[in-house]
């Protein structure tokens, strides 16, 4: 944690003495992402992927907030329930720019279209959005992950992503838009085993319901098919 939020306070001290345009440096971070990984030599499958979720406040202050997650992902053609997930997670906010919390998942998976499987996953996290000037954020997670795996052997995840974010508005709208690198990495292997790059959009319609839509690459440097997928995802949250 202590490494990427070193790396994190140089990027932004570097972006802060520079005149590189917002939109220049999300595609510079896609592209890192895309360029530091083995890709997958079959064809990509693309995807679908769906999200909802609902955020209530536990206190006043809205310190601290629990958040219900519904989430269902198609593939092989919009043939195939690839991935389905229910759960939840609570976050405490320990001040603008940090916040940690944890959270557990049930999980359905048919990532293979051949092979179904069923998890428990265990999630401790921390976020990091750092403000550098002109509406324009450095973020950041670290997320330890245990899947309780029925008939597979459990794994112990680690996953770091770090991102930019830009909020503007257009016309009456007011909008956010972001790109993110995350690398997965497991206690069974000594290099990372997926790669994902999302960039996406987020309008928020008032003060308790927000769209995101968003682009998405992930590659699994394992031999399982499909070693690539290709998505197009929104995530609807909502504010109690």
């Amino acid at each position: 944690m202590r490494s990427s939020l070193q790396f994190l306070n140089h990027l932004a001290t570097s972006i802060g003495r520079s005149r590189i345009t917002c939109p220049a440096l999300l595609i510079f971070i896609l592209l890192l992402g895309a360029n530091s990984k083995a890709l997958g030599q079959n064809k990509p499958d693309t995807q679908g992927w769906f999200e909802i979720q609902i955020s209530h406040p536990l206190d006043k202050k809205k310190d601290w907030t629990a958040t219900v997650i519904f989430t269902g992902r198609l593939g092989n053609g919009a043939e195939t329930v690839t991935d389905a997930r229910a759960g939840f997670n609570v976050t405490r906010r320990v001040n603008k720019i940090f916040s940690a919390g944890g959270g557990y998942l049930y999980r359905y998976s048919n990532t293979t279209f051949r092979r179904v499987g069923y998890e428990h996953r265990f999630l401790l996290f921390a976020n990091a959005n750092i403000p550098i000037g002109n509406k324009i954020f450095v973020t950041a997670r670290e997320m330890a992950q245990y899947e309780d795996r029925l008939s597979r052997q459990n794994d112990l995840i680690f996953r770091t992503k770090a991102g930019l974010k830009r909020v503007f508005d257009v016309r009456k709208l007011k909008l956010e838009m972001y790109a993110t690198a995350e690398q997965f990495y497991s206690v069974h292997r000594e290099q990372p085993y997926r790669y994902q790059e999302r960039l996406g959009i987020v309008h928020p319609f008032n003060k308790h319901a927000a769209i995101d839509i968003f682009y998405v690459r992930q590659d699994d440097l394992g031999t399982r098919p499909p070693p690539s997928v290709n998505g197009i995802g929104t995530t609807l949250r909502f504010t109690l």
